[in-house]
């Protein structure tokens, strides 16, 4: 059987709208939702973490954030550091908002932090905001665990 022009048309039509449904159908099952829910306000405090990265990357000491050995995110301080770093870890997950995480800067005796997510594998951001003798510092990575 052969195709009239005007049944190309109706297929190619017929497929197009197909493709329109489904596209709306998985849009609408997918999460939009945004990484943290003070997106906009942390947004107008970007020139002060802009600032504050300027500090570390002129400072004598040097900050290291990578994987751990057993699905934990390591924190590690070596250099001249004056006095012990005073702040606050943020663990941005993010593909889902539960599992973001905010807690203090506590070394330990080596300089350094062990972080164990609560949200299991997965990729996460890591954002340290310190202050070592009243001088701000900032640094973020994205570790994948």
């Amino acid at each position: 059987m052969k195709l009239h022009w005007g049944h190309k048309i109706g297929i190619v039509y017929t497929l197009f709208a197909g493709f329109m449904i489904f596209m709306l159908l998985k849009s609408r099952t997918t999460n939009h939702e945004l990484v943290t829910d003070q997106y906009y306000q942390n947004e107008l405090v970007v020139q002060d973490k802009i600032d504050a990265s300027g500090n570390l990357a002129q400072a004598d000491f040097k900050v290291e954030i990578t994987r751990g050995a057993s699905a934990d995110i390591h924190i590690q301080f070596s250099g001249d550091l004056a006095e012990s770093p005073e702040g606050k870890v943020n663990l941005y997950k993010p593909d889902n908002a539960e599992f973001d995480q905010e807690m203090t800067l506590q070394l330990s005796g080596a300089n350094a932090m062990t972080l164990a997510p609560t949200g299991g594998m997965g990729r996460y951001k890591v954002q340290l905001t310190f202050t070592v003798d009243g001088t701000p510092y900032y640094t973020e990575r994205e570790v994948l665990l």
